[in-house]
């Protein structure tokens, strides 16, 4: 690309670019309001960087530290056993923390709350 140095960033509509493959995601996924993208350029290769705000620190205010635990894991995918293994804890006592997680912000399914976090699934 000409005109810009290593390390410059551009902005690219939220649709993302013409030229870049879009996930297809489920059929009733909205996208973010807030989704943000740029270019960044760096030793003559760009990368597409997509960013969301984080959650208010109002919403995790009530989410103990555990809780902050399972959740990370909840937003990459780990199924509840696998959560359990990893922190050395209790299937149920994982189930017990997920269900309180869901309360806590509303929801009833990772899904929500994914979306409700404004991260992808």
């Amino acid at each position: 690309m000409t005109g810009r140095r290593a390390g410059d960033a551009r902005s690219a509509p939220a649709g993302g670019r013409a030229d870049v493959p879009q996930h297809p995601g489920p059929a009733d996924a909205e996208p973010a309001a807030d989704l943000h993208s740029s270019i960044l350029t760096n030793g003559g290769e760009e990368y597409l960087v997509l960013s969301l705000p984080l959650p208010d620190s109002a919403e995790l205010a009530d989410v103990t530290p555990a809780e902050r635990l399972v959740l990370e894991l909840l937003l990459r995918g780990r199924a509840n056993d696998e959560i359990a293994a990893l922190l050395g804890r209790s299937a149920r006592t994982v189930a017990n923390q997920v269900a309180a997680i869901f309360r806590k912000f509303g929801v009833n399914s990772r899904r929500e709350l994914a979306a409700r976090l404004g991260r992808w699934t």
